[in-house]
Order: structure tokens, then C-alpha cells, then sequence
């Protein structure tokens, strides 16, 4: 799922923070995080699930701050970074259900169905917050969009 990184306030300077993006910087410093174990927060489709940005203009994405160091309103037009330039993490969802009938006599079956819903129980998580002035900024923090397995069993007689 594609994401775009924003600043948080209104630093274009158009009275509306929401769509106020910062600038790329190519030589940047951008570090995915790792777990405990030492192992990258990172799916298998290469999406983020977390990630570190600095935000004191040495990150891959920059925006001017003010005095107090807190992003500032000093962007005349927007940061030249595109929409929509990362990847969150993929989304794996299969489905599967298996049928048997038996008949019984001519006009009588009993059928069996189970359905499995996330049959191989991944976990899929949604995107980091992508919002520089957030105190979680780069960080997973919603609840993931499906992270169980769900088993259904019935049983019908048709007649």
C-alpha cells in the first residue's frame, strides 16, 4: 500500500496542513527498524512495516524548522517530494473451502463444508504514520487489518 510522507503543518504556507509534503534529500539518512532479535521489520514483499527518519534535516526528508526545533511554516509552494513514494506493508489474504457431498439416497445429500478465512494466518499491518510532527512518526501503531485465522464447519442435508 503506497504511502505518502507529510510535514504536519502547514509548512506551504496555504493555511491547510494536510496536503503540506517535505523536500527529498537523496544523501539522507532513512533505517528501517529492527526487532529484538535483530531481525527488519520488513515483510516479504519488501513493504515497511516501521521506520526511522531524523527530523533534524540529515533524513531523507526535510522541512525547515523554527527556532524551538519544531517543523516550521516556511515552505512557499511545498516540498518537492512525490506522492505516494513508499510502500507499506503488502496485504496476503486466502481464502479456501472445501466441499463434500454424500449421497444418501436419490433425492436426499448431506454435504460438509468448512471455510478457512487468512488460511495461512498472516498478519497484515497497515501503514506507519507518515506524519513528521507526530511523536510516533515511522512507527506501526495500528492494530493490524487481519491477523487470525478464522475456521467455519457446517453441515447440510438437502432433500
Amino acid at each position: 500500500m503506497p504511502f505518502t510522507i507529510r510535514t504536519g503543518v502547514d509548512s506551504a504556507g496555504i493555511g491547510n496542513a494536510v496536503p503540506a509534503r517535505p523536500d527529498y534529500n537523496p544523501t539522507g539518512t532513512f533505517k528501517p527498524n529492527y526487532d529484538a532479535a535483530g531481525v527488519m521489520k520488513q515483510d516479504y514483499s519488501g513493504g515497511l512495516r516501521t521506520f526511522y527518519i531524523p527530523v533534524d534535516g540529515t533524513g531523507i526528508v526535510t522541512a525547515p524548522q523554527g527556532p524551538n526545533g519544531i517543523l516550521a511554516n516556511s515552505m512557499p509552494g511545498g516540498g518537492n517530494l512525490g506522492r505516494n513514494t513508499f510502500r507499506g506493508p503488502g496485504f496476503q489474504n486466502w481464502n479456501f473451502s472445501l466441499l463434500k457431498s454424500i449421497k444418501i439416497r436419490e433425492s436426499v445429500q448431506l454435504q460438509f463444508r468448512s471455510d478457512f478465512s487468512n488460511l495461512w494466518n498472516h498478519r497484515n499491518f497497515q501503514n506507519p504514520v507518515a506524519v513528521m510532527s507526530s511523536t510516533s512518526f515511522g512507527q506501526n501503531t495500528a492494530t493490524p487489518l487481519t491477523d487470525s485465522r478464522l475456521i467455519l464447519f457446517n453441515a447440510k442435508l438437502k432433500f
